[in-house]
């Protein structure tokens, strides 16, 4: 799971839910994936995009809640 969030990622940095109060020209992402379709567990992969310098991955966990 945590390998199709970052393909999803790579393919798009904005496809996070942004955090709001980062400093240009980095902002500052959270992605939240199913472990699995019949799972409420999560993974969570929080994340940098910079342009022209592109994502840095700061950590991902597994998050107990149920995604929407």
């Amino acid at each position: 799971m945590v390998r199709e969030a970052l393909d999803a990622i790579a393919r798009d940095p904005a496809v996070g839910r942004e955090v709001p109060g980062w400093r240009p020209p980095s902002v500052e992402y959270t992605y939240t994936t199913r472990l699995a379709s019949d799972s409420a567990e999560a993974i969570t992969v929080v994340y940098t995009h910079t342009p022209g310098l592109g994502v840095t991955v700061v950590y991902y966990f597994r998050d107990p809640q149920v995604v929407d």
